[in-house]
């Protein structure tokens, strides 16, 4: 649960996600970025329609947002209600400012080639703080599992 062992857990899944879709024939798998998606929906969701062999219509691109008020009812409201709304084209590359340099280091470390691969920026590649940052985030973690605080504080925790 804590930051180095998501991005752990990041680069394994992808790794073998990707390891899975080679054994597929290319035209039976298409990679979408999310990136792609929400700063340019327009010809993502056309290139995922040419792929499909659908027509792409432009009530593709926000028609959700009518349809998902009425196929989730109330759930809408506390567990799906970014469904109201477009993805924000900000939280594309939300990650350049809300990480700190060293996290960028750490999430290069552990992930960087798997990143480049993808075609993302690395980032910070290196930072002086690294080290210390990560031993942080490892102690952190343990203490909090191990007194077994309660989700609050945990996300207090996460949060300081």
């Amino acid at each position: 649960n804590d930051f180095v062992s998501a991005m752990v857990y990041w680069r394994e899944t992808i790794t073998i996600a990707r390891k899975l879709l080679e054994m597929l024939p290319a035209s039976q798998s298409l990679e979408v970025r999310y990136e792609d998606l929400v700063t340019n929906p327009e010809k993502e969701l056309a290139r995922i329609c040419g792929f499909l062999g659908i027509d792409f219509e432009n009530q593709m691109v926000d028609g959700y947002v009518v349809d998902a008020a009425s196929k989730l009812g109330s759930l809408i409201s506390y567990q799906h209600r970014n469904l109201k709304f477009a993805p924000m084209q900000s939280n594309a590359y939300k990650w350049k400012s809300a990480l700190s340099m060293p996290d960028q280091a750490i999430a290069y470390e552990i992930a960087g080639p798997c990143l480049e691969s993808l075609g993302y920026e690395p980032g910070r590649k290196r930072h002086v703080f690294k080290l210390s940052k990560k031993a942080y985030h490892r102690v952190r973690e343990s203490l909090v599992w191990r007194l077994g605080l309660p989700e609050r504080a945990k996300r207090r925790c996460r949060s300081g």
